[in-house]
């Protein structure tokens, strides 16, 4: 596990505890295409757990928030308030940003909650993870997407937010693999 706490510009992932392992598995994936990826395993005993998930969240390029029927089942978890919080950091930013990426781990709602007066979560394109068969397209478009936004970051970056280049993978490195999934 890196340490990403006081890294910047890292996609935040937001999950229900229950769903731990495949979380975990995405974790891997992710990082596994150089991304650098900030979940709450990364909080140091001793330190404010809700501090250090709302400067986490603060600092995030994008914000993955996995959805799942144990996170249904459940009456309260944390992704509950990081949803909110991911909620009005989009709703910050211009209109067709990629900021707020819903995904499924397993048969389930998107959630209608209230972004604005006008959309929900639900009206954002959400990626599917499962079944296990499909599992490897719905992570092909979630990737895509996160490249797609640090292209876009790349480039802010190039232009003085130097801040956001440490969640970017070094394209020049990349194997073909990776290229061709981009």
């Amino acid at each position: 596990m890196k340490n990403n706490q006081n890294s910047s510009g890292h996609i935040f992932v937001s999950y229900c505890r229950d769903d731990y392992d495949q979380v975990l598995k995405l974790h891997h994936e992710l990082e596994g295409e150089g991304l650098n990826v900030w979940w709450d395993q990364e909080i140091l005993p001793g330190q404010n757990w809700k501090y250090e998930i709302q400067k986490a969240m603060k600092n995030s390029l994008a914000v993955i928030v996995c959805l799942s029927e144990n996170l249904e089942k459940r009456i309260s978890s944390g992704v509950y308030p990081e949803m909110a919080d991911a909620i009005e950091a989009y709703r910050k930013l211009p209109p067709g940003s990629i900021y707020l990426i819903p995904v499924r781990l397993s048969e389930c709602e998107v959630p209608p909650i209230p972004i604005d007066s006008v959309q929900t979560l639900n009206d954002i394109q959400h990626v599917d993870l499962f079944p296990n068969e499909r599992r490897k397209l719905g992570l092909d478009k979630l990737l895509k997407s996160l490249h797609q936004l640090a292209k876009t970051s790349k480039t802010k970056a190039a232009e003085g937010n130097k801040n956001l280049t440490s969640v970017l993978p070094d394209l020049n490195k990349a194997s073909a693999e990776q290229k061709k999934r981009w």
